[in-house]
């Protein structure tokens, strides 16, 4: 297995988990059960009860983030790699097609229903609307009065969205002065530390500053990145299988001990239990990386979890307003509720995903093919 050199100091060994083929199985099928368990989490609004069954919602969130994260990073210098450059237009045009044409057919759902059917005023249903399709809800929340609940959980995408401004352009200035990777590692965990400090000031007493806010969350986010790094390098390749093994069966335990017991509102999620779970991700996604042929690895690969995995963007973005709308609308029981939930989330995301997300985001992948070519030939 030989290496290559990259300009930048990173380096990729040939060989070594290519980031976008059939290994990357495992992802979708962890994405599968991450919306499950934020969804388990919002299940207590469809049996009338605000009280969670699954305490840490915030927790399959932070999944989410560290695999964009390492996702992210990969992409962009895998490009680097090839073209010696990072085509932003292209990257922010396909991060757009990814996330913004579902986000508003379900935000022109949610406010027909709201106006239409739960015959809410519209003056008091496009503030929620705008701030969610703002792409910044996680800081203009407290500007919406009255706030849609069924938008709530859109705070994610806020913080998903900023990442992808500005952490390319943090990148693209690392490759352009051909940073270290020492550099590299220096930055991102300069970022770790000054979020997850941040956030501990902030505390409990700050909820929902706290939990929402971009700076107080990076730390999630970085774990991936660093991910990406050790990839692109080679060193998670030098990691033994069976020391991998052990650091993901010790994150498995933790995570699902985390979510469990370790609500929104409790002071230790903001001191140490964010930051112990966005590492634990991270030692999950690695093991991953490290083993992919492992049962895990295997398991998570199953094609109908893959099949929920590559749903589970849409799923997560209706299944607030699919529990709200059936426990204001019918009358079925309170445990036949959360089954017909999830069975309607995931047919409204199978719909979103064959008809908004696949034609979008191939609409996108011809717009930029020819602008490279037009600009290669110019």
């Amino acid at each position: 297995m030989r290496s290559t050199s990259l300009d930048g100091g990173i380096q990729r060994r040939e060989g070594f988990l290519p980031p976008f083929d059939r290994r990357t199985l495992p992802f979708d099928g962890l994405r599968a059960i991450l919306v499950m368990a934020v969804m388990a989490h919002h299940v207590e609004w469809t049996l009338g009860d605000t009280t969670p069954i699954f305490e840490a919602g915030w927790l399959p969130v932070d999944g989410f983030f560290v695999l964009s994260g390492y996702l992210i990073t990969t992409l962009l210098l895998r490009e680097y790699d090839r073209a010696g450059t990072v085509d932003l237009v292209r990257f922010y045009a396909r991060r757009l097609a990814r996330l913004y044409p579902a986000l508003l057919v379900v935000l022109i759902a949610i406010g027909v229903v709201a106006v239409a059917v739960d015959d809410r005023p519209y003056a008091d249903v496009w503030p929620s609307l705008a701030s969610a399709a703002s792409l910044g809800h996680n800081f203009n929340y407290r500007s919406v009065s009255p706030l849609l609940t069924e938008v709530g959980p859109f705070w994610s995408l806020g913080i998903e969205f900023q990442f992808y401004v500005v952490f390319p352009l943090i990148a693209s200035g690392l490759l352009a002065i051909k940073a270290s990777p020492r550099v590299w590692v220096a930055v991102v965990l300069a970022i770790i530390v000054a979020s997850a400090t941040y956030r501990a000031a902030l505390g409990v007493g700050r909820f929902p500053d706290s939990y929402m806010w971009t700076p107080a969350r990076l730390d999630s986010i970085s774990w991936g990145v660093l991910l990406g790094l050790a990839s692109r390098r080679g060193w998670l390749a030098r990691v033994p299988v069976a020391v991998a093994r052990v650091v993901a069966t010790a994150s498995v335990v933790a995570l699902v001990a985390i979510y469990l017991t370790m609500g929104g509102f409790s002071a230790r999620t903001y001191d140490w239990g964010i930051t112990l779970a966005g590492g634990a991700s991270a030692g999950l996604i690695g093991f991953l990386l490290i083993a992919p042929r492992s049962l895990l690895a295997t398991a998570l690969s199953w094609r109908p979890l893959v099949a929920l995995g590559r749903r589970s963007y849409s799923g997560y973005l209706w299944h607030q307003a699919v529990f709200l709308f059936l426990m204001r609308h019918t009358g079925s029981g309170p445990w036949s509720r959360p089954i017909v939930g999830f069975a309607v989330t995931f047919v409204l995301a199978d719909v979103t995903y064959r008809f908004v997300e696949r034609p979008t985001l191939a609409w996108s992948r011809r717009w930029t093919s020819a602008r490279h070519v037009a600009l290669a030939s110019a």
